[in-house]
């Protein structure tokens, strides 16, 4: 069974090493936001794929339908984790754009590839996802992580809901499970976007991200996902049994982390939400180079196009 998981909002990815194709864990975070912005992390699901029960844990929160008639349901992360039984290891599609030589993890273009079946540059590339390190004006590698935002039993204050620790592979080991960056392509000014951290990192950013995986369920037809109240109580542990509702054998889900305001943006604006991912560096020092991004010039961005970021320090 094919789960396929689409990541939006202010969410960090924190794996245990910086360079391409050397990780081999990997922690998602949906942040809370910064003051005066608060994030709401949410698991969306379309109906057809969550098993009918007459069980109240299995229930959702919310239930919603469009106007064509498409009905999902809704689940509050806020204080979960997300488990998912027998979750293969993932490879991080990374390492397909083209380098400068100076200054280190910096890109020849700041604008993806588009085409059909690009050589390099292509925007599921994961450097798309902003990195901590690069966004501060610091080498990779050197901006230590708060060791809780790795402990799968807690949150962190910053922190709202967490997906269960994954592991990481080399590709093309598990070709079949991946987590890429996405880029709203409907939009044409998503092609276009370049947003600037400082004078040395500057670069279209993505907007969600794909995490992709085969998972093994044996003879059964049915996959369980796990809500895991943080810190534990067993009596609010939630499950949702996961369905076939179509015949292409893949399930999609949402994990959404978006915030209620609805605010115009303005060419040069900062986007200040940037800040929040700042609490997950340990030393404050580290933090007085962080800068924020500027809305780019001619796009009227709005907040859910919250980007996402990696953060390549070592956990401290």
């Amino acid at each position: 069974m094919i789960l396929e998981i689409a990541i939006t909002g202010l969410t960090a990815f924190i794996r245990d090493k910086c360079a391409a194709d050397e990780a081999t864990k990997l922690n998602v975070l949906t942040m809370s936001g910064p003051a005066g912005m608060a994030h709401h992390p949410r698991l969306i699901i379309e109906a057809k794929y969550v098993r009918p029960s007459n069980n109240e844990e299995e229930w959702p929160d919310e239930a919603i339908s469009l106007p064509d008639g498409t009905q999902y349901m809704i689940w509050d992360l806020t204080g979960y984790g997300v488990e998912i039984p027998n979750a293969p290891p993932i490879a991080i599609y990374e390492g397909h754009r083209v380098r400068k030589a100076n200054p280190t993890r910096a890109w020849e273009k700041d604008k993806a590839d588009f085409g059909p079946h690009p050589k390099s540059d292509p925007p599921e590339d994961i450097s798309w996802i902003p990195d901590i390190d690069r966004a501060c004006g610091q080498d990779p590698g050197t901006i230590g992580i708060d060791s809780v935002a790795i402990k799968q039993d807690a949150l962190p204050t910053y922190a709202s809901a967490r997906l269960m620790e994954l592991a990481v592979t080399k590709p093309p080991a598990n070709k079949d499970n991946w987590l890429e960056s996405g880029i709203d392509i409907r939009d044409p000014k998503g092609k276009t976007w370049v947003f600037e951290f400082n004078k040395d990192y500057k670069q279209l950013l993505a907007d969600s991200a794909r995490l992709r995986m085969e998972v093994d369920t044996g003879s059964a037809v049915t996959l369980p996902l796990k809500l895991v109240r943080i810190p534990a109580a067993s009596s609010e542990d939630k499950t949702i049994v996961l369905q076939m509702g179509g015949g292409n054998g893949t399930i999609p889900i949402s994990i959404s982390n978006l915030p209620h305001e609805h605010k115009p943006f303005n060419a040069g604006d900062k986007l200040n939400h940037f800040e929040a991912y700042w609490e997950l560096i340990k030393d404050p020092n580290d933090k007085t180079t962080c800068k924020v991004p500027k809305e780019a010039p001619g796009v009227h961005l709005q907040p859910v196009k919250c980007a996402l970021c990696v953060t390549c320090g070592p956990p401290e």
